[in-house]
C-alpha cells in the first residue's frame, strides 16, 4: 500500500510544475505528500487502529448497503484478514 502511495504521489509530483525544482525540493515535496496521504488513510497509526476503521466502516455502510452486499462485505472481511494479519506478522 505504502509503495503504491509512493508511485502515485512521485508520478503526480512529476507531472506539476514542482517537478521544474531542485530534486531537492522535490523529494521534500514528494516526502510531505505520502506523509499526508498516510495520515488521511490511517496508516500511521498502529495496526489494531487501522483493522477498527476497517470495522467502523463496515457497520456505517450498513445503511447504504443492501442484505446480500452487506453480506458479500462481512465473508470477503471473514476471509481476508487471517490472511492479512499473517501477512503483517511476517513482514520486516
Amino acid at each position: 500500500m505504502r509503495s503504491e502511495i509512493q508511485e502515485r504521489v512521485t508520478i503526480q509530483v512529476a507531472m506539476t510544475k514542482e517537478n521544474q525544482a531542485s530534486a531537492e525540493v522535490r523529494n521534500k515535496l514528494v516526502t510531505e505528500r505520502i506523509r499526508l496521504e498516510e495520515e488521511r488513510l490511517g496508516l500511521d497509526r498502529p495496526c489494531c487502529a487501522q483493522f477498527t476503521y476497517v470495522e467502523r466502516s463496515y457497520y456505517e455502510s450498513g445503511s447504504s448497503l443492501e442484505n446480500d452486499q452487506r453480506l458479500w462485505l462481512r465473508q470477503s472481511l471473514i476471509i481476508l484478514t487471517p490472511g492479512a494479519l499473517t501477512l503483517m506478522g511476517t513482514s520486516n
